[in-house]
């Protein structure tokens, strides 16, 4: 009798625990889970650390931003990322601060997306994702010449969770540098010597090394009476200035001289 009432037992718990019911005999329905708080504060790191940007034709670069949320967080998480006031101007003082910079982002390494810094507020909204041990945030950056005023740039990423409160915050840097300029914005460097012949020196747009190796145009120019450049105005230029103009008379050999589009110089 002892063994039948200890089996007994054992089964009636076993109905309770494994079929819940209701009055009526109808079996009870579990409600969703709802999301859980965080147990604490999570971590932002930019893997790399601050993020070196050429401003120039170098091409678009990219930096990873690792978030560990804190433990038990479940639902919803949203992320922005907060860019400082513009404390730098550019040549054409109507254009917006951080116009010279083409961002795109992307989430957990899913597609990109346009991301543009010069939105109302200065901020960049990720779309919401679900809560994960880590989650990515991805931000490539291409800049051109002008974004390189920009010079040392810290950024906030704010992550909050489905109620709207900030559980993780962390800087994310960049750091802007002169690169080749664009070829639009170099100037070249025509130049004939004694025999005639006429060389093309493009620029490079760089201090150490402002020309590239020369190239061969042809022959015959110390007959020209004038030429005229057609290149697009340099920055350096003055306001107005497109091109410039030499002329030697038929037969003239004075040495060699050079033409800047934008400006002018000669040499012998």
């Amino acid at each position: 009798m002892t063994g039948k009432r200890v089996t007994l037992a054992i089964a009636t718990a076993l109905a309770i625990g494994s079929a819940p019911v209701v009055l009526g005999g109808t079996a009870a329905v579990a409600a969703p889970a709802p999301a859980v708080a965080a147990t604490g504060t999570g971590t932002i790191v930019q893997e790399g650390g601050p993020l070196a940007v050429p401003s120039g034709e170098e091409g678009a670069v990219t930096t990873r931003i690792r978030v560990t949320l804190p433990a038990g967080l479940t639902g919803p998480v949203k992320a922005r990322l907060l860019f400082p006031q513009p404390t730098w101007e550019l040549p054409d003082v109507d254009t917006p601060a951080y116009e010279p910079v083409t961002p795109t982002c992307a989430v957990n390494g899913g597609t990109f997306w346009p991301c543009p810094w010069d939105s109302p507020g200065n901020e960049v909204m990720f779309p919401a994702t679900e809560a994960a041990t880590t989650l990515t945030y991805d931000i490539r950056v291409d800049a051109d010449s002008r974004a390189a005023v920009m010079g040392n740039l810290t950024a906030t990423l704010e992550v909050t969770d489905g109620a709207g409160a900030v559980i993780g915050s962390g800087p994310v840097a960049f750091r802007f540098a002169k690169g080749t300029p664009e070829d639009y914005r170099r100037t070249t460097v025509l130049a004939r010597d004694k025999a005639g012949v006429l060389w093309q020196h493009e620029s490079t747009g760089l201090p150490d090394k402002p020309l590239k190796a020369r190239q061969r145009i042809g022959g015959g120019w110390n007959t020209y009476t004038a030429s005229t450049g057609a290149a697009r105005t340099s920055r350096r230029a003055s306001a107005g200035a497109t091109s410039a103009t030499w002329s030697s008379a038929p037969g003239s050999s004075s040495g060699v001289r050079s033409c800047w589009s934008g400006t002018t110089s000669a040499s012998t």
